[in-house]
């Protein structure tokens, strides 16, 4: 099974999100058969999750009863929890948060907490984002605390590392990834799936990505540091891909070696282009 997140950053509102959705609807209609062995994960502004999450059901709605007419059936025969059970797994896409608070609740002007995201029905959410270690100061021991609070309120953390190109040039990434990891994850719990994203900070928006070579060769330093750090405190773990993927590098990228899925940005604003990558056209 693929892994392939999508995170919007700071774009996209209602004016935007109607055709984006519409446009990946149609095509995932047409192409269902690529989806089966992917998981593909949307993370939007928090404004734009209850939303999504509507027009998810009513399209799983509208195709159940669809199916049913075909039948002489309406859905109104059908037992409530089979319905529900439908729509959830019919769903063509699964929504996460960019980032929570690592309280549950308090006086954190501004900041949404992963109990709140459970809420409303968000299953994922990304933590340790450069762009958040950079630009809001977070430190790997506060990540650990969102992961923590994530965990507990059953939403499905997603971790970030990557080294900037003066580590990279070196020699020291993986020490540096051995520490952001040690760090990052919380060692006092168990976490039954572990999902690390690689995004060296010098791919990010560059255009430029590792060698298979490179990537291979982080994504086994990546495991070795795991199975050191957590022994028997986990089930699962996948490694992830970030950083200047596009539909002409994403089946390189995915394909290497010891790489369980992508996390795409800018490209997954495009809903062209991030069909073309999750293999869909």
């Amino acid at each position: 099974m693929k892994l392939i997140v999508a995170n919007w950053k700071m774009n996209y509102g209602f004016s935007d999100i109607g055709s984006w959705l519409q446009n990946y609807l149609e095509t995932v209609s047409k192409n269902v058969e690529p989806l089966n062995e992917k998981r593909v994960v949307v993370c939007p502004p928090f404004h734009l999750i209850e939303f999504i999450d509507s027009e998810l059901t009513n399209a799983s709605i509208t195709f159940l009863k669809g199916e049913l007419e075909k039948e002489n059936k309406k859905i109104e025969d059908l037992p409530e929890d089979e319905v529900s059970e439908f729509i959830m797994s019919s769903r063509a896409l699964s929504l996460g948060a960019q980032d929570c608070h690592h309280e549950d609740n308090g006086a954190y002007t501004g900041d949404i907490s992963a109990k709140m995201l459970s809420e409303i029905g968000c299953e994922f959410v990304i933590t340790g984002h450069s762009e958040r270690r950079i630009y809001h100061k977070e430190s790997d021991k506060k990540i650990s605390k969102k992961i923590s609070a994530a965990i507990k309120n059953s939403v499905q953390p997603i971790l970030c590392i990557g080294e900037p190109r003066e580590i990279r040039e070196e020699g020291k990434h993986l020490e540096y990834i051995t520490n952001q990891i040690s760090n990052s994850l919380p060692s006092d719990q168990k976490i039954f799936n572990i999902i690390i994203a690689y995004e060296p900070i010098w791919s990010i928006g560059t255009g430029k990505t590792p060698n298979v070579n490179e990537l291979s060769e982080m994504a086994q330093h990546i495991k070795s540091v795991i199975s050191e750090k957590m022994k028997d405190k986990y089930e699962n773990l996948y490694i992830i891909y970030g950083g200047s993927i596009n539909s002409d590098n994403s089946n390189d990228l995915m394909n290497t070696p010891g790489i369980d899925g992508l996390l795409v940005g800018k490209a997954s604003l495009d809903p062209e282009q991030f069909c073309k990558i999750i293999g869909l056209k």
